[in-house]
């Protein structure tokens, strides 16, 4: 039963969204402004803020609709192993998001997430607030996000900074790389791994290589890298480095 619904989601996934790359094809000035596709990422384990949410291969797929800076998207977790309630959908994400940019190298977005936890017993829907900020300057790019859980969770606050280089060095490869770091404050720390004080969260890296195989479809493989800098925190994290691999499918209009 649970294969028979895996391959319904895969099947109506790729359903919609080649329906929409075909009704895009068409030329017409509300197409040429509205920008809509999904993604399927693969992992090893879903790393989230310094921390596993998954104990073996996970299925994440999502969509998003980005009109004039005003974007929302639909994500789910979806734990293929190793957990009770497999093939079902573990957390179900909304982002609503409004992103300005000043000069076409400082970007500001604030926007809010809803998370939904179906098959999570003790997780109630939550949602935070945020803003984040970035500034690119060449192949570099600087940003900060800060989150603030409005509903169930209310008080707790997790925040980021990161450094990333991306280089599409041919017409088909890119290359990307990020370093980040995030802390929280003692209620998100508590709410999360039941650490209750502000501490950094982790100091982690990225890399991946997206390829370009045709105008509306690329893959990307990526390697994800966190380490705890303190102890207190990867104890109650359950492990001091954390790490995944997986490839990322991706179609747009």
């Amino acid at each position: 039963m649970k294969t028979k619904k895996l391959i319904t989601f895969i099947l109506l996934f790729f359903v919609l969204l080649t329906s929409g790359l075909v009704h895009a094809s068409g030329e017409n000035e509300w197409d040429s402004e509205l920008s809509y596709g999904g993604n399927v990422d693969v992992a090893s384990r879903h790393v989230w803020r310094g921390q596993y949410q998954t104990q073996g291969v996970t299925w994440m797929p999502s969509i998003w609709a980005e009109f004039e800076g005003l974007k929302s998207s639909f994500w789910g977790r979806m734990p293929l192993e190793n957990v009770a309630n497999q093939g079902e959908f573990h957390c179900v994400a909304n982002t609503t998001s409004f992103r300005y940019v000043v000069d076409e190298k400082f970007g500001i977005m604030p926007g809010f997430i809803t998370y939904f936890y179906p098959y999570v017993a003790g997780w109630s829907t939550t949602g935070e607030a945020y803003l984040t900020l970035d500034y690119t300057v060449g192949d570099f790019t600087l940003a900060t996000g800060h989150y603030f859980d409005v509903i169930d969770y209310q008080g707790a606050y997790y925040g980021d900074f990161s450094i990333a280089y991306n280089n599409a060095f041919t017409d088909v490869f890119t290359f990307s790389t990020k370093l980040t770091t995030g802390w929280g404050n003692a209620e998100y720390n508590n709410t999360y791994t039941g650490y209750n004080e502000l501490a950094s969260r982790f100091v982690g890296i990225e890399m991946s290589l997206k390829s370009q195989l045709s105008e509306n479809l690329f893959v990307k493989p990526y390697v994800h890298y966190d380490v705890a800098p303190f102890s207190g925190m990867s104890n109650a994290l359950g492990s001091r480095n954390v790490m995944s691999v997986g490839l990322v499918v991706g179609i747009h209009n």
